[in-house]
């Protein structure tokens, strides 16, 4: 058996997120679901079929289906198929792990103060073709 090991993101935030405020255990069930296929697959999107969603997970074929339309919306899975009638093939989206790699204002703000960033503001704003920069 193969052990899937989840972001505490998965658990701490999206789990009261879906089943909470969404009302949707399904959905966080899939989720998990297809996160462990596409680990099990070596991180490649998965062609998986509603039917074989609902047969592995237990759920009807339905509530899997609704549950991928609600992560579709939510961004969290993405789904691509060549045609409108073939299987999809699924891949896990983990939007928080980009989010956490892109700097902020305030530190950029901490680190090289007021000043430095309203230069930096007048180079990309008004001066977009100046290719230097500089802090004092």
């Amino acid at each position: 058996m193969r052990v899937t090991t989840f972001d505490p993101y998965v658990l701490d935030v999206l789990m009261p997120d879906l089943v909470g405020h969404e009302h949707s255990p399904s959905a966080f069930l899939i989720y998990c679901y297809l996160w462990h296929r596409i680990e099990a697959a070596g991180g490649r999107a998965v062609q998986l079929s509603y039917a074989t969603m609902a047969l592995d997970t237990g759920l009807s074929r339905i509530t899997a289906q609704r549950a991928i339309a609600l992560l579709l919306r939510r961004q969290l899975v993405s789904a691509t198929s060549v045609s409108r009638t073939a299987v999809p093939s699924y891949l896990v989206l983990r939007t928080w792990a980009a989010r956490k790699n892109k700097v902020r204002i305030r530190d950029i703000q901490y680190t090289y103060g007021l000043r430095n960033i309203l230069s930096l503001t007048y180079i990309l704003l008004i001066s977009p073709n100046s290719n230097t920069m500089s802090f004092s």
